[in-house]
């Protein structure tokens, strides 16, 4: 039998030349990744998301099919999102560990103005102004006529 080698194979991507890798965790706790059998063991991925959210228990029960009595399911209402630009990234294992940092991270809300134009059709305004000062114009001099006939 050969001897196995061990798999020094390890590839990064740059950032602009990789696809994003988009990986969501839900658990009890805020968690960061490593890998296990790389050079240097840190996952570059940046944390996106992470807090808690009590809607999540039911999301993870869907997606797993999982029954409300199990104890894990109903405590799992931490969600971290993570963001990887440099995925593929190699052979070895991603691992999950309790993050030494516990403060949430909230993106800035994503705010979508909706303007609405209201057209005003301009020709039609103009022409109204012109008949209304024309008909105002003639009345005046028809008023004045009469008040010459007076006199």
């Amino acid at each position: 039998m050969p001897k196995s080698e061990p798999n020094t194979l390890c590839i990064r991507v740059k950032p602009e030349d990789g696809s994003l890798l988009r990986l969501y965790f839900a658990g009890t706790e805020r968690v960061t990744g490593d890998f296990d059998g790389g050079l240097d063991g840190s996952w570059n991925a940046s944390t996106k998301f992470s807090d808690r959210d009590e809607r999540v228990v039911d999301i993870v029960k869907k997606a797993t099919g999982i029954s409300s009595g199990e104890a894990d399911v109903l405590e799992a209402s931490w969600l971290t999102a993570f963001e990887d630009k440099t995925w593929p990234g190699g052979a070895e294992d991603l691992y999950f560990k309790p993050s030494s940092e516990k403060e949430a991270i909230t993106p800035p809300p994503i705010i979508r103005a909706q303007i609405s134009t209201i057209y005003f059709p301009l020709d039609l305004i103009l022409l109204c102004i012109a008949v209304g000062l024309y008909r105002f114009k003639k009345r005046a001099k028809r008023r004045a006529g009469n008040s010459n006939a007076l006199l």
